[in-house]
């Protein structure tokens, strides 16, 4: 009677197999889902990032645009003020 022995040993060592692919195939699922929070994750990371380099240039163009509207309202200033000097000075 070698044999139903040998067929019930067989038997658990498939079962055994079987457990041990089902676990295998939980893991990866598992695995797989964490590299994607991951990916998603460094995605947003990414999109955050970029969006703060555009915020930062937009704020570098304002500034660049008031320092430029402050230099030209200057000079206009400068040019009226030479140009009530010299009215001042003819009448003198």
């Amino acid at each position: 009677m070698p044999i139903p022995s040998l067929q019930a040993v067989l038997m658990v060592q498939i079962d055994f197999l079987c457990e041990n692919i089902h676990a295998l195939k939980v893991q990866q699922h598992y695995q797989k889902e964490e590299e994607e929070e991951e990916e998603e994750e460094e995605e947003e990371e990414e999109e955050e990032e970029e969006e703060e380099e555009e915020e930062e240039e937009k704020k570098k163009k304002k500034k660049k645009k008031k320092k430029k509207k402050k230099k030209k309202k200057k000079k206009k200033k400068k040019k009226q003020d030479q140009k009530y000097l010299s009215v001042y000075s003819g009448s003198l």
